[in-house]
């Protein structure tokens, strides 16, 4: 396995963790005053595996954007974006912002989820 797959699948790993992680305490947190001792668990185990499966998701998309990145290439900064909707419905809210345009220190990528439909090189330097 090369190091760069053990990296992405490790920082992937780590994202799952801490977000199921956060998700049980939260509902752990919130049921123990008010629920009994068997209604915790109950709520707190799918709450915690939904977390896990968004944070590996989340980390699976990140990393692919990582292994874009040319050797001394930094990411400036990264906006979401929402374009018109003309020809089709949009989709729902709670599915977040499809499109991300990244500034890079080499350029301007806009990606779909986790495919990069296209680039523009920046201004060159020489």
């Amino acid at each position: 396995m090369n190091e760069g797959v053990a990296a992405v699948r490790r920082a992937r790993t780590i994202r799952a963790t801490v977000s199921a992680g956060i998700a049980g305490a939260t509902v752990t947190g919130l049921g123990a005053g008010v629920l009994s001792w068997w209604q915790v668990p109950a709520l707190a185990v799918p709450a915690v595996g939904r977390a896990a499966w968004t944070g590996s998701r989340i980390g699976r998309i990140d990393g692919i954007r990582a292994a874009r990145l040319e050797p001394g290439e930094g990411v400036i900064d990264t906006y979401a974006v929402r374009p018109p909707y003309t020809g089709h419905t949009p989709p729902s809210p709670h599915e977040g912002p499809q499109y991300h345009l990244r500034v890079t220190s080499r350029g301007i990528e806009m990606w779909e989820r986790a495919e990069l439909p296209g680039s523009t090189p920046g201004p060159s330097s020489g």
